[in-house]
């Protein structure tokens, strides 16, 4: 073979093109989640760009340096923590999937950290950054402005690929998935806390004091070379590199320790245990549960039963138990208080108890994955899933909508408002699960099996969810739309309408849940290799 091989990151950026390509290619809807996520890319670059170059250009240096350092920060932040809170790190850059491999570590490293620069959302924020620093290009601040470019973009990788190597073994390991559980919860109920604050409260001088701090961390200093540069303190702007510059170098090494880690110890948890005895002799769990008279033995009842014993197992669906849990108690209690006290009508709030199960109706295969098969090689089951899965929904939410319910109404003495209120809640559910019927059959998204924090599946399948879920939360929110109306026009104007108000937004949400499970299951039948495919592509072959 003539001529030399290529270098490894010359082939791991080789790669990613090539697996970006494919999949592309290869996965159902493919085409059109690289292209939704094309758009979605230009749309934010066309909107952020111009806005990141006006910023450099406003009358007040003091504006200027501000939104220079809080959007740098916010860059490098992002850059480490959103793939770990959302969809998961890209997958092609996950050092586990390189281990049989000869690869030195000099180099792997600087593979992953150019591969972690191809993509869709990579690319956007780095014609951002690019934008802000032509901002500043006049005069000696040109020749800053490309470094620090280059360093903030390193930071924001090394940043990232550091904290994920990091997690990679605290997450597979069972204590870590109990953490993740309890952080996400924390952060739920941390979310919420921004409806406390009073932004008209936030003054200039407050911006100015946080930036003065935040100006000293490594993002804020590379940012702030550029001002110092702009407003001719050359030396100064060159020091100011210098805190991100060692920044990076301790963060490779800590990073190149890790990965090394990564590569060569199992953590506890990563292989399975042998028990002993092999489960002879044990009891068996009755698949139905005693309590839940209206899980009938019947293929929709053993599936809304497998779903509620896979929430009280699987730690990702722990999580979203446990933000409905919390967010749903706290969201109409706050609102309640907020809208000065707790009155009669308060008890309608409740209503909102179910809106994050809404939210979680869009994707309701994704956490199958392999285990879809079963129900793809037994036939036509389609409808019984949907059925199933509904009904679990409805079981997680009624006891948060019950307490919730009856707490306002002894809270407000609104007891004549409740069986509205449950109604009502009735009414969105119906709404929003028909839609979410739909839209998990279409537009199934695949979750990833590991729950390394390097779980996403790259491709631009972050950008593209992200645009699906936002547009099937708008086409729910329209749908319910007609209930929240009527509702409210009813207690604004005659609150004793709300006795057949109350009944035909219930007769309207079961309409639109049985219109969308018809069209879900018709869909389903005929589509189920796809499902299994767009789900789980290591399964199709039970259906070839």
């Amino acid at each position: 073979m003539n001529g030399r091989a290529p270098s490894v990151p010359v082939t791991f950026v080789r790669l990613k093109l090539r697996l970006l390509r494919n999949r592309a290619r290869s996965t159902r809807n493919g085409r059109a989640q690289l292209g939704a996520a094309l758009l979605f890319g230009i749309l934010v670059v066309l909107v952020a760009a111009p806005s990141a170059f006006a910023a450099t250009h406003t009358s007040d240096p003091r504006a200027a340096r501000n939104a220079a350092v809080l959007g740098a920060t916010v860059v490098v932040v992002g850059w480490a923590l959103l793939p770990l809170l959302t969809f998961g790190t890209d997958e092609t850059v996950d050092p586990a999937r390189l281990v049989l491999f000869p690869l030195r570590r000099r180099p792997l490293m600087a593979g992953i950290v150019l591969s972690s620069l191809i993509g869709v959302a990579p690319v956007a924020v780095a014609i951002i950054i690019i934008a802000a620093a032509a901002g500043y290009s006049r005069g000696p601040a040109a020749l800053v402005a490309g470094p620090v470019v280059v360093l903030l973009l390193l930071l924001a990788v090394t940043a990232a690929r550091t904290l994920s190597t990091l997690l990679a073994s605290v997450l597979t390991s069972r204590k870590g998935r109990d953490l993740t559980i309890i952080f996400g919860a924390v952060l739920a109920i941390s979310v919420q806390g921004i409806r406390f604050i009073n932004f008209k409260a936030i003054t200039g001088d407050f911006m100015n004091e946080v930036v003065a701090v935040l100006r000293w961390l490594p993002p804020g200093m590379l940012a702030h070379a550029l001002t110092d540069a702009a407003a001719g303190r050359t030396a100064v702007a060159v020091l100011d590199l210098v805190p991100a510059a060692l920044c990076i170098a301790g963060l490779l090494v800590v990073w190149n320790r890790a990965l090394e880690r990564s590569m060569t110890v199992v953590v506890e948890g990563a292989t399975v245990a042998r028990r002993k005895g092999g489960g002879v002799g044990r009891p068996v769990m009755p698949l139905l549960f005693r309590r839940l008279p209206l899980l009938r033995p019947t293929p929709w009842g053993a599936i809304a039963a497998k779903e509620l014993r896979y929430a009280n197992r699987e730690p990702r669906r722990k999580v979203a138990v446990l933000n409905a849990f919390f967010i749903g108690i706290a969201g109409p209690v706050f609102l309640a208080v907020r809208s000065g006290g707790v009155r009669p009508g308060s008890v309608l709030l409740a209503t909102l108890a179910g809106y994050v199960v809404l939210l979680q109706s869009l994707n309701q295969f994704g956490f199958d994955r392999g285990a879809l098969w079963m129900d793809v090689a037994a036939g036509d089951l389609v409808r019984a899933e949907l059925l199933g899965k509904n009904l679990a929904a409805c079981t997680q939410v009624a006891p948060v909508l019950l307490v919730v319910g009856v707490g306002l109404a002894a809270a407000g003495g609104g007891w004549a408002y409740l069986p509205a209120a449950l109604l009502i809640a009735l009414a969105g559910l119906g709404a929003g699960l028909g839609i979410g019927n739909v839209v998990s059959v279409r537009y199934p998204i695949r979750l990833p099996e590991s729950r390394s924090p390097f779980g996403g599946s790259g491709g631009g399948q972050g950008c593209s969810t992200s645009a699906l879920v936002m547009l099937g939360t708008l086409v729910q929110n329209v749908a319910i739309a007609p209930v929240a109306v009527a509702t409210l026009v009813a207690v604004n104007v005659a609150p004793a309408w709300l006795i057949v108000v109350a009944p035909a937004c219930a007769v309207y949400g079961g309409l639109l849940w049985w219109l969308g499970l018809n069209v879900a299951t018709n869909y389903g039948r005929a589509h189920q290799p796809e499902l299994l495919t767009a789900v789980n592509p290591e399964r199709t072959d039970v259906t070839g």
